[in-house]
């Protein structure tokens, strides 16, 4: 069981190690699925990803504000 345990750790551990080296290219290839599902909606000229960063940063902005009689939803 200890040899096991061990084993699932390293593995974990490499895991942990690619996906933090090469977890960016996931993002550029999931970004380019979402464009090709969604071509007349979306831009490929449009950096995507720069889009949701702005996004993210706007709803962490808001987060803290009192919004009366309309979800977060509907106001983001």
């Amino acid at each position: 069981m200890d040899q096991f345990a061990t084993a699932l750790e390293h593995r974990l551990r490499t895991y942990e190690l690619i996906s933090s080296q090469f977890g960016c290219l996931r993002k550029q290839i999931a970004e380019s699925n979402l464009i090709e599902v969604y071509k007349d909606g979306l831009d490929e000229g449009l950096s995507l990803g720069s889009e949701l960063v702005q996004f993210v940063d706007f709803v962490i902005a808001l987060k803290d504000e009192q919004i009366e009689d309309v979800s977060r939803e509907h106001f983001v």
